[in-house]
C-alpha cells in the first residue's frame, strides 16, 4: 500500500476530521465577532488614545489563536497517524510522518512566536499611549482641547493633538521597558541632549525624527485647509522614564506626569491664538477624529 496507504488505513482521520471541523468552527467565531451591524446612535465617537494599536492588538489575538489551532491540528493527527503506523512493523515510515510534522510544528509556532512579539511591542506601546493620554485630558482644565489617535493619509497616525489657548501641539509617545530591577535609580533615566535621546543601553534619534515629522505633517494640512499659517509644536512624551535635560532643542521631551506635562504645553503668559481660527482647528481635528471611527465599525 505504500506510506500513504498505511496513513489512509490508520486512525489519523479519526483524529483529523474533528479537529479540523473544530478550527473550522474557531474561524466562523472569529469572523462573527468581526461582522459589522447597525449602531443605535448615528454620530462617531472620539478616537480614543490609543486606538490604532487597540485594532491591531485585537487582530493579533486572533492570529494567534488560529495559528496555534492550526499548529494542534498537525501534531495530535500525525501523532496518532505515527503511533499506528509503528506498531505495524513500519518503524521507518512512523519517524519519516513525525519529523514531517514536527517540521511543520516548528514552522508554524516560530510563525506564532513573531506574532507574540509583535503583540508585546503592540501592548506597551498601547499602555503608553493610554497612561500619556490620560494625563493629557486633564490639561482641559487648562483650556486645552485634546483629540487622541489622529489619522493622517499615508502617514500612520499622530498619538495625541493638543490645541492649548496659544498654539498647537502634536504629541508622540514612545514607550521603552525599564531595564533591570525597579530598585536601581539609573535603569530608567534618560538624557536629552537636544539632538538625541541617551538610554542606559543606547542611543536613540528615530522618536525625535518622528515626533518632528508628525508636527510638520500636521502644520502642512493645517495651514492647506485654513489658508492661514498654523504652527505645530512637537512634543517626545516617553512615559515612566526620568529625564535629564542637558541642551535644548527643538522638539519638547516629556514623561507622562502631569507637572511635565503643563509646563510645556500650558502657557499663561503666551498671546492667545486667535478664537476664530483656534475654534475651526479644533472643529476640523473632532471631526476629522469622528471620521476616522468609521474605518472600524
Amino acid at each position: 500500500m505504500g506510506i500513504f496507504g498505511e496513513i489512509l488505513g490508520s486512525s489519523f482521520w479519526w483524529v483529523a476530521t474533528p479537529a479540523g471541523l473544530v478550527l473550522l468552527a474557531l474561524y466562523a467565531l472569529v469572523k462573527e465577532t468581526q461582522r459589522k451591524g447597525r449602531r443605535p446612535f448615528s454620530d462617531n465617537p472620539l478616537r480614543p488614545p490609543g486606538e490604532y494599536l487597540r485594532i491591531r492588538i485585537e487582530a493579533l489575538n486572533e492570529k494567534m489563536l488560529i495559528r496555534l489551532m492550526a499548529t494542534v491540528l498537525v501534531i495530535i493527527p500525525v501523532s496518532v497517524s505515527a503511533e499506528s503506523i509503528s506498531r505495524g512493523g513500519n518503524v521507518p515510515a512512523a519517524i519519516a510522518i513525525v519529523a514531517t510534522g514536527l517540521a511543520i510544528a516548528l514552522g508554524l509556532l516560530l510563525w506564532t512566536w513573531r506574532a507574540v512579539m509583535e503583540w508585546r511591542a503592540y501592548s506597551l506601546g498601547f499602555e503608553g499611549e493610554r497612561a500619556v493620554g490620560e494625563e493629557l485630558n486633564r490639561l482641559m482644565l487648562d483650556g486645552c482641547h485634546v483629540v487622541h489617535d489622529l489619522q493622517m493619509e499615508r502617514r500612520g497616525n499622530i498619538d495625541h493633538v493638543v490645541v492649548a489657548p496659544h498654539a498647537v501641539y502634536a504629541v508622540e509617545t514612545k514607550t521603552w521597558r525599564k531595564l533591570g530591577r525597579d530598585k536601581v535609580k539609573d535603569d530608567h533615566v534618560l538624557k536629552f541632549t537636544g539632538e538625541a535621546l541617551e538610554l542606559p543601553n543606547g542611543t536613540d534619534r528615530k522618536a525625535l525624527a518622528q515626533a518632528r515629522k508628525n508636527a510638520r505633517a500636521l502644520e502642512r494640512k493645517l495651514t492647506s485647509e485654513f489658508g492661514k499659517e498654523v504652527a505645530v509644536k512637537p512634543v517626545l512624551a516617553i512615559p515612566g522614564w526620568m529625564i535629564e535635560r542637558t541642551a535644548r532643542g527643538d522638539v519638547i521631551v516629556v514623561n507622562n506626569k502631569l507637572t511635565q506635562l503643563r509646563d510645556a504645553i500650558v502657557d499663561p503668559r503666551a498671546v492667545r491664538m486667535d478664537d476664530e481660527l483656534r475654534d475651526l482647528i479644533i472643529r476640523k481635528l473632532d471631526n476629522w477624529s469622528r471620521d476616522s471611527m468609521d474605518l472600524i465599525r
